[in-house]
């Protein structure tokens, strides 16, 4: 029997009346030649960035089926903690870095594991 898992993390402007609010979505759906897991509809589960937060048996959840990695990046960005560099392609950092003096690359490693990663690259 197969599962598939999905975490969504949904995050709006505050300032937008339209938008609803902020949560996380945890989605399943089994996969199974059974008969009688054939026909089973997929299951959701949806709670606001604070009840996430607090809600320890989900975040074991995640953290056993994504990572440690994946439930922190999750819990920063429910606690409004956002980290866009995380998200940059590693050719558009090494651009960044193409650009900085010597001195202020060994800066930036000392800032952010990803830029000192990039950096010590032989390319």
């Amino acid at each position: 029997k197969l599962c598939f898992l999905e975490l969504d993390v949904k995050i709006f402007n505050s300032k937008d009346p339209l938008n609803g609010h902020s949560q996380v979505i945890w989605r399943w759906w089994k996969i199974s030649p059974r008969t009688v897991d054939r026909y089973s509809k997929p299951g959701e589960l949806k709670e606001s960035h604070q009840d996430f937060l607090d809600d320890t048996l989900l975040q074991s959840e995640i953290s056993m089926v994504f990572g440690r990695r994946i439930l922190q990046y999750t819990k920063a960005l429910c606690q409004d903690h956002y980290d866009y560099l995380e998200r940059l392609s590693d050719s558009i950092l090494l651009r960044i870095i193409n650009d900085l003096e010597l001195e202020d690359v060994g800066q930036l490693g000392r800032t952010s594991h990803r830029f000192r990663e990039v950096s010590s690259r032989d390319t």
